[in-house]
């Protein structure tokens, strides 16, 4: 199932730990077509949250500002993959990926140290 989140609905807390949260995304992610979405986020779980929030933010301010001050939406893993089935959701990754308009990169210093983000 594809599904993304509004940039509005993107908490710093969202950045703090990749630990399964169920809960998390209720009432923020919305189903998504293929193609539809702004863009897939990627990050390093290792890298300071507050600095991934703040870079996020910068991005959403200049996005809306080149299309008439509308949301982008955002592909983000805690938000999107159910944690319920992370492994099931994992094998979907590429699939994701393809359906984002762009692929956002929130990189810090441990970001290219990290395989999964490099293999992104």
């Amino acid at each position: 199932r594809f599904t993304c989140v509004s940039a509005e609905e993107v908490l710093v807390t969202d950045f703090l730990s990749n630990s399964a949260r169920p809960s998390i995304a209720i009432g923020r992610q919305e189903a998504a077509r293929l193609g539809e979405v702004d863009a897939f986020v990627s990050h390093s779980w290792h890298d300071d949250a507050q600095a991934k929030f703040d870079a996020l933010q910068e991005w959403r301010r200049d996005f809306k500002a080149r299309h008439a001050d509308r949301e982008p939406t955002l592909w983000i893993d805690i938000l999107a993959i159910d944690q319920c089935n992370i492994k099931e959701s994992l094998a979907c990754l590429p699939l994701y990926l393809a359906g984002c308009q762009t692929l956002l990169l929130l990189a810090g210093p441990s970001y290219l140290t990290r395989l999964w983000c490099v293999i992104e």
